[in-house]
């Protein structure tokens, strides 16, 4: 365990937020994991946000499915963290978009399935108690 470094995920906004934390606060963020969003604002020059922000390598895990309206970007999305993590690994796409980038100390990874809304987990609590 970090005591220095947490680890973010989101849902929709709060999953565009766990991206542009990970990116703009790398020094605090030991990796992400988050459904139904994408990076915001990414821009055209992705090195230069990498050294602007100094980002260093994290896990980042992404999902979603066919019923989101960013699904489509989320290629993109993939993309720029596996480079930014330095993962050589091939990119897969499929039918269901499963798509892994690795052989990087931080693997980047993606399973984006066509699916329907997200539902808990039973007997998912969140925090409400045991």
């Amino acid at each position: 365990m970090d005591a220095e470094r947490i680890f973010l995920t989101g849902f929709s906004m709060g999953c565009m937020i766990s991206h542009r934390l990970a990116l703009e606060r790398s020094k605090f963020i030991a990796g992400f994991g988050c459904h139904g969003g994408t990076l915001i604002q990414r821009g055209d020059d992705t090195a230069a946000q990498k050294k602007r922000f100094d980002l260093q390598p994290m896990p980042a895990y992404m999902t979603g499915c066919t019923l989101d309206s960013w699904f489509n970007m989320a290629k993109p999305v993939f993309d720029t963290w596996a480079t930014w993590n330095g993962c050589t690994g091939a990119t897969v796409t499929t039918e269901n978009m499963t798509l892994t980038a690795s052989n990087s100390k931080q693997a980047t990874k993606a399973n984006l399935k066509k699916q329907g809304p997200p539902r808990l987990p039973a007997g998912a609590n969140f925090g409400r108690g045991s």
